[in-house]
């Protein structure tokens, strides 16, 4: 067989000019069409040029050069950095049949799904799917991104896999790929992987993970006024002043930048991050962030996405204006009653420390249903301190407040710290106070006849504990007396040997029967009473687990 291979570099004899992408090689007819159906069919259309165009040719003048090698029977190395692009090439230019290019590569990727499917080289699995936003979006790499992501969920969704997943999640090498993805090819993977998962674990940690890897060296590591690690091309800073001693540095560029990524992730994808994952990142990306000109909405929205995972701390640490982007952006009905308590608990603080305007606080009560009992006292006490100051509220604004709160569930020391503030009307915290006896009332009737009942029927349960004692030991006192009287005519009456032997005999099994029959009653009764003791005192134990025996 002619080597062909040696044409290809040196370009003699080329008899057809290929154009890529505006670069041009000298080739030749033979080896391109023997192997390539496309230039089988172009060649035949020339008439008055040797020039053929190749525009938008996936993977530019490199990819084509490697092709190009592989039809002189140039060893060429399919790997998976090349393969998607030597397919989408081999499509192109229709590269088809058996040992030709378009198999080849296709026997390089069903390997790479086959073993991922089993948990096996992930990294080579997420290599090809990095490679794939190089080539222009074609139906080849939409078939290979499908394909791809179908064998990573096929191994996450098997439940026993799904402990080594996130470990392999968590993997240096396999998360560096990810976090050198672009960002909006990253978006669209998770939604692809997400779409398809039904096990959403791996996906969770993948993305919270990426956060973390994304915000390592920067919002992570300045709490406390930390100062952050900024590389060389990130030298712009700025200074914030924090109630505590020290300056944080933070990098204006990341300040916005990381957030967005962090927002947009939390809201495209709404992963379900556990507090301990979460707790990694959100507290000290809340901290860090929350004194950044502009990042208050961003900051609400990230706390509103991760609402049952923020602490009080945290809560405490946002501005007045994160803290009411947050309340716009969350879901009042996925807030838990823990978070409510911890918002309301918030606003006390803040309104003490002089950190809360009655506007904010109406943006926040609006929006955020705090009906639950526990919230009301702490609601009715932010109340009062603000409208006792100079700039409380407008008459509107406090009859809406009041008509929130539902002062029938605040406690006596609440009520009494309204009637010293003179700042909610009177006959309001009147009204509320006898309600509250009416209650109170209600609950000691409630109470003295719980104990009424209980009474009665303890005494129910002794009186019949004494009567079944009564009663099963007179029938062991008579039979003791049928005994003795039955051994006394024995020894008074003396009858012939054969009337002795007999009268022995009847006297013998008599006795024996008598002595059985009482045994067996006097267990009887025995575990009669103990069954009765069990009784009460389990009843007495429940009793004494009800609140009104506490």
């Amino acid at each position: 067989m002619m080597d062909v291979g040696k044409f290809r570099l040196g370009g003699e004899l080329s008899d057809i000019e290929v154009v890529v992408n505006g670069k041009k090689l000298q080739l030749h007819r033979f080896p391109l069409y023997t192997r390539s159906n496309f230039f089988l069919k172009e060649f035949a259309k020339l008439t008055l040029t040797n020039s053929i165009a190749l525009e938008s040719f996936p993977g530019g003048i490199d990819m084509f050069t490697i092709i190009a090698d592989y039809c002189y029977n140039i060893s060429v190395d399919i790997t998976v950095d090349n393969v998607v692009g030597l397919r989408c090439g081999a499509k192109y230019l229709e590269m088809y049949g058996s040992g030709n290019l378009y198999e080849k590569t296709g026997v390089l990727i069903e390997e790479i799904l086959s073993n991922a499917r089993k948990g096996k080289d992930l990294p080579l699995l997420v290599k090809l799917i990095a490679s794939i936003p190089k080539y222009k979006t074609n139906e080849t790499t939409k078939h290979a991104l499908d394909q791809c992501c179908s064998a990573l969920v096929h191994y996450w969704n098997k439940t026993q896999f799904s402990t080594t997943a996130i470990e392999q999640i968590k993997r240096k090498d396999i998360l560096a790929i990810f976090m050198h993805m672009e960002f909006e090819f990253f978006i669209s993977l998770l939604k692809i992987l997400k779409r398809k998962s039904t096990n959403s674990d791996a996906l969770d940690a993948l993305v919270s993970e990426y956060i973390l890897q994304d915000l390592d060296g920067d919002a992570v590591n300045s709490c406390n006024g930390k100062e952050l690690e900024v590389s060389d091309k990130e030298t712009e800073t700025r200074v914030l002043e924090s109630g505590q001693a020290g300056s944080t540095e933070l990098p204006v560029a990341f300040s916005s930048e990381k957030l967005e990524r962090v927002q947009k992730l939390l809201d495209d994808i709404q992963p379900n991050i556990s507090q301990g994952a979460a707790s990694k990142w959100l507290k000290p990306l809340l901290e860090a962030y929350s004194q950044v000109d502009g990042s208050d909405i961003v900051l609400g929205s990230i706390a509103a996405a991760m609402v049952n995972q923020v602490d009080g701390d945290s809560i405490l640490k946002m501005s007045e204006d994160a803290l009411i982007s947050f309340a716009e952006k969350v879901n009042p009905a996925n807030l838990s009653e823990l978070t409510k308590d911890l918002i309301a608990e918030n606003l006390v603080k803040r309104v003490d420390a002089d950190h809360l305007t009655a506007a904010g606080f109406m943006k926040i009560i609006r929006r955020l249903e705090l009906h639950q009992a526990s919230c009301q006292d702490n609601l009715l006490y932010v109340l009062s301190l603000l409208n006792s100051k100079s700039d409380g509220l407008g008459e509107a604004d406090l009859k809406e407040c009041l008509a929130m709160i539902n002062m029938k569930n605040c406690s006596v020391k609440a009520l009494r710290h309204a009637q010293q503030t003179n700042s909610i009307p009177a006959d309001l915290v009147l009204i509320a106070a006898l309600d509250l006896c009416e209650k109170l009332q209600e609950k000691y009737d409630a109470s003295a006849q719980i104990i009424q009942d209980q009474e009665k029927e303890i005494s129910s349960l002794m009186l019949d504990n004494f009567g079944m004692l009564r009663n099963d030991v007179s029938p062991q006192r008579h039979s003791k007396q049928v005994r003795v009287s039955s051994h006394s005519n024995f020894y008074a009456s003396p009858t012939r040997s054969d009337s002795r032997s007999g009268s022995s005999s009847s006297t013998s099994n008599g006795r024996t029967v008598d002595g059985l029959w009482s045994d067996h009653t006097l267990t009887q009764s025995t575990n009669s009473l103990q069954e009765h003791n069990t009784k009460l005192s389990e009843y007495l134990h429940r009793q004494r687990q009800t609140k009104l025996w506490k």
